[in-house]
């Protein structure tokens, strides 16, 4: 597969990234305005950062990590917050806005191998969940990891490429081998068990795994 001849315009994938990266971000802070203490307290108890009654953080990275968590894993009624957010906003949302809530309320929970990196912050990646090849765009990512480097976290896809929400933790292979994330890896649908409540699940199981290993301090990149 050659990157360049499917990236005919690199520049202006990274043109349209910050785009959407400040989009995204904006609508991540709305949708963490709905959250409730319960949300936050719910959310931090299923990634092993609840310590008694109170949130305990290390570091930045994990309130990142929660914050994201809320926004796209956290189901308390059966429903993502973004979802949420989404059927609550969409229908007097302009096209642009109701088009960018769709494919976040659609982001998917991805484990991923970096394959390679490009000029004007592309990435050639390979999910190990889904067993498929991503093009991302990031360019601080793109300055901050090589081939053969691992990350977890959610991605939202895009017609030309994809990127990441920004709270994706790196992997190393010992981490892939723990249980939890091993079992997220056999994991497969059921009839009980939605697509969106499998990602979910996967996300839980390899987020709550890379925190107690520590990997949400060896944070190298802002995404």
């Amino acid at each position: 597969m050659n990157p360049e001849a499917d990236l005919p315009n690199p520049a202006l994938d990274l043109a349209q990234y910050r785009t959407l990266r400040q989009a995204v971000n904006r609508v991540h802070d709305l949708v963490l305005n709905l959250a409730t203490k319960a949300d936050f307290t719910g959310a931090a108890r299923q990634l092993g950062l609840l310590s008694g009654k109170a949130i305990a953080f290390e570091n930045d990275s994990e309130q990142n990590v929660l914050a994201d968590f809320i926004v796209y894993a956290w189901r308390p009624n059966g429903v993502s917050m973004i979802e949420i957010y989404r059927r609550l906003n969409a229908a007097r949302a302009d096209d642009s806005t109701r088009e960018l809530l769709g494919r976040m309320a659609q982001a998917r929970y991805r484990l991923l191998r970096i394959e390679s990196t490009h000029d004007q912050g592309q990435l050639w990646a390979f999910d190990l969940l889904a067993q498929q090849r991503l093009v991302l765009v990031d360019r601080a990512l793109a300055e901050s990891v090589e081939a053969g480097n691992g990350l977890a976290g959610h991605v939202i896809e895009f017609d030309r490429f994809c990127i990441l929400t920004g709270a994706a933790l790196p992997v190393a292979r010992p981490a892939i081998e723990q249980d939890d994330i091993l079992q997220a890896l056999a994991a497969q649908p059921s009839r009980k068990a939605s697509a969106a409540m499998l990602n979910a699940k996967c996300a839980r199981l390899i987020t709550a795994a890379l925190i107690r290993a520590g990997y949400a301090s060896r944070v190298a990149f802002d995404g």
